[in-house]
């Protein structure tokens, strides 16, 4: 189990362009995808269940996966959050 916790630096949070950011990179692996945050916990790889997290800036996720290709998914999210999703 490979897991990575990120704090969340936009401005924005989590809405629906970063979500849609997220999902695409998550959705090019096989591994599946849990993420955490505030006590709830969502399949990572589903923008709608994404969305019920209304997770803020400076809030945390946790990333959660397991699988052949899990460790460069979370990489490659892990870059995407920590960019800010490039909204900065």
């Amino acid at each position: 189990m490979h897991k990575i916790v990120v704090v969340i630096p936009n401005k924005a949070g989590l809405h629906a362009r970063p979500i849609s950011q997220f999902v695409e990179i998550a959705s090019r692996y096989q591994a599946p995808l849990a993420v955490s945050c505030n006590g709830r916990e969502v399949d990572g790889k589903s923008i709608l269940q994404l969305m019920t997290l209304a997770a803020a800036c400076g809030n945390e996720l946790e990333l959660e996966s397991d699988g052949v290709d899990a460790e460069e998914m979370l990489k490659s999210l892990e870059n995407l959050i920590r960019a800010g999703f490039h909204e900065d």
